[in-house]
């Protein structure tokens, strides 16, 4: 965060502990009366830490589509209370503003299984930038079992406006019958690229050693 004005923020920063004994509903009016003041430039990153005691966001799932935010934000709704599903374009502006209640998972989908791997990246960056300032405890990015998509890009933009230097990446589905042994990626004990997944017409898998795909659209060492 750029800091202006020393003397401005130490008396934001005095102003948000005052506001953090506040409920919920009062921080957000709150809110309202100190960004015309300071700026919203200048404090909505210190203004997010005052909100991180009421957001408590444990964990923040990204998924290339739709069906997979929605397969795996599901899988958390027995463990947390709050779990919301929601699309990249509504967290786009302003993700603080937009949860004002309290949640400990929230799912993204991104449309982006389809796109070019520069768009891709850009699209995974933007969302990555947004999810910062939730400051979620753990990030979950869904992949395809089919490994379709830009597995590389999307990672490795996660990783690098997280701040990550390592991520684990299991795309089996056992019970699906998707998974990979020494570096090959199976579907039904068939290499991936040698089924019908190789004409897929929209992303077409030609490609069945998971390091490969993944290396083909990052920089970072597998």
């Amino acid at each position: 965060m750029r800091c202006y004005n020393a003397r401005l923020y130490l008396r934001l920063n005095r102003k948000i502990l005052e506001i953090r004994s506040n409920i919920p509903v009062d921080l957000l009016n709150r809110r309202s009366q100190i960004l015309p003041k300071f700026g919203r430039q200048f404090c909505e990153v210190i203004f997010a830490q005052a909100l991180r005691g009421y957001v408590m966001l444990e964990v923040a799932i990204v998924a290339d589509d739709l069906t997979g935010a929605a397969d795996t934000g599901v899988q958390f709704c027995p463990y947390f209370r709050d779990t919301v599903l929601t699309s990249y374009s509504n967290i786009s502006s302003d993700p603080v503003e937009m949860f004002r209640s309290p949640l400990q998972a929230l799912a993204v989908y991104t449309n982006s299984r389809s796109l070019k791997a520069a768009q891709a990246r850009k699209r995974l960056r933007d969302v990555s930038r947004q999810l910062l300032s939730l400051q979620p405890k753990h990030i979950y990015k869904k992949v395809d079992s089919c490994i379709r998509g830009n597995l590389g890009p999307e990672v490795e933009a996660i990783m690098d406006e997280m701040g990550y230097e390592i991520s684990f990446i299991a795309p089996a589905f056992p019970e699906m019958g998707r998974t990979t042994s020494n570096d090959v990626h199976l579907v039904d004990g068939v290499p991936v690229a040698l089924t019908e997944l190789s004409r897929d017409p929209v992303t077409p898998v030609t490609e069945s050693r998971l390091s490969r795909v993944v290396n083909s659209g990052s920089r970072y060492k597998i």
